[in-house]
């Protein structure tokens, strides 16, 4: 078999682990998935860039249950797309809002980072205007 990966192969370019791999088959998230002849599973590298697309959903917040959802209407159930863009502009919007909170944290955070500097800067602990 040319261009197809063992599941140590596909746990390694997938950062997630065979037991993972497995999981995931199990609840039809990913597959079904190729064996040989030895009932051994075989991944090809469009199985590997199905698996990547779901981890950069979960990574980005997507539930479980919603990239099986997903999952569901790419293996046929919405043949022209367009519940799969509807959820994924859902998945963007949530997105979106969550990397605003994190970034209204990120300048917090560098707020601080600010301080703590002009405290070193200056060997006091207090900030300029703090009263005694």
């Amino acid at each position: 078999m040319t261009n197809t990966y063992s599941i140590k192969q596909a746990a390694e370019q997938t950062n997630l682990t065979a037991h993972t791999l497995r999981y995931y088959e199990r609840i039809e998230l990913i597959g079904p998935i190729g064996r040989d002849a030895y009932g051994r599973r075989f991944y090809t590298q469009s199985d590997i860039g199905w698996i990547q697309l779901l981890m950069r959903l979960k990574l980005t917040g997507m539930s479980l249950d919603t990239m099986k959802q997903y999952a569901e209407l790419q293996k046929g159930s919405d043949p022209t797309g367009k519940l799969r863009r509807e959820l994924l502009e859902q998945h963007e919007r949530d997105t979106l809002a969550r990397l605003s909170e994190l970034n209204a944290c990120l300048d917090v955070i560098r707020y601080k980072i600010q301080n703590y500097k002009y405290l070193e800067e200056n060997q006091t602990n207090a900030f300029p205007g703090d009263t005694p």
